[in-house]
């Protein structure tokens, strides 16, 4: 016995192109003896594919910013993809992440200095070191708060930025006190944990022994 009608002509439009098969299968939509639930795949995609949009965003990220910003805000928020500025967008978000980074550096170096010359240099101990401690220490809980993933980068910054501070210590007890400062270590001194506690403020070093 031979084939079914329908079997016979399902086995007809596999061997067809996709695009053949496609117009058969339309042709063949109200046949009986083709159900057009046979057919798994999309007809009308086969036929007509949808064409790629141009990006249509109207306000360059070079002439107005501000614009643009707005611009690429109301886009994301309607879901318009073919309005985005993706290239421009991929690096702003890339520089907003190394901005907070720099942020968190300078903040740690301005705290590491207040603390590194409240302990070598007593005689000039002061509120306002006390008070530029304090509001350093409230700005790097706000940055981590915000982007905890960047206590991943905090070995990292420590060991850049502590130097530096060490420098300008040096730099201002010569410059102010007039004195060299001797045993400023050369490696960080404290952990993180600690020199961000509010109560926390290194005592004097030991005095140099006598010969």
């Amino acid at each position: 016995m031979g084939a079914t009608p329908s079997i016979r002509a399902q086995q007809e439009l596999n061997e067809k192109s996709p695009v053949d098969s496609a117009r058969h299968a339309l042709t063949a939509y109200e046949s009986p003896a083709i159900p057009f639930t046979a057919f798994a795949f999309p007809v009308q995609a086969v036929l007509y594919p949808l064409p790629v949009r141009p990006a249509t965003f109207t306000v360059q990220i070079d002439q107005d910013f501000h614009g643009w910003l707005l611009e690429q805000v109301s886009a994301l928020r309607d879901q318009r993809i073919s309005s985005l500025d993706l290239e421009h967008l991929a690096e702003e978000l890339e520089a907003m992440a190394k901005s907070d980074e720099r942020a968190l550096a300078s903040q740690l170096r301005r705290l590491l200095e207040d603390l590194l010359k409240w302990q070598f240099l007593p005689s000039r101990r002061g509120a306002s070191w006390e008070r530029t401690a304090t509001d350093a220490r409230d700005q790097i809980r706000d940055l981590m708060d915000e982007s905890p993933s960047l206590e991943k980068k905090l070995p990292t910054i420590l060991q850049k930025v502590y130097p530096r501070a060490r420098r300008d210590t040096l730099a201002v007890a010569k410059r102010i006190a007039k004195v060299e400062l001797l045993g400023v270590s050369e490696t960080f001194p404290w952990p993180f944990e600690m020199f961000m506690q509010e109560d926390f403020w290194p005592s004097e070093p030991p005095a140099p022994p006598k010969h």
